[in-house]
């Protein structure tokens, strides 16, 4: 079976389809998060310093290591000083 057809096939899969939904999310926001403190110069040193977190949970969240919850997520990108949005698209399946 080819990858394409593999991948189809497991997107029939309503609990597959919401794990992919939610790891592609995560992955959006961690980006956005890196990109941003690569564009300001920002350390994980100095991000744990504006949210009061150490460095290593920092580092944990951008790793996937640690859970990004909703206040944790508007307290690393109000340090950055900017705000997310999201847009909601309709599923292609």
């Amino acid at each position: 079976m080819k990858y394409g057809e593999y991948l189809e096939e497991q997107m029939k899969d309503p609990e597959f389809r919401k794990f992919l939904a939610q790891e592609s999310l995560l992955g959006d926001i961690t980006e956005e998060i890196c990109r941003l403190m690569e564009e300001q110069d920002v350390s994980y040193e100095e991000l744990a310093k504006r949210i009061k977190k150490n460095e290593d949970f920092i580092k944990r969240i951008l790793g996937g290591g640690a859970k990004l919850t909703i206040p944790i997520i508007a307290d690393v990108f109000t340090a950055l000083g900017a705000r997310l949005h999201v847009v909601a698209e309709e599923e292609d399946v």
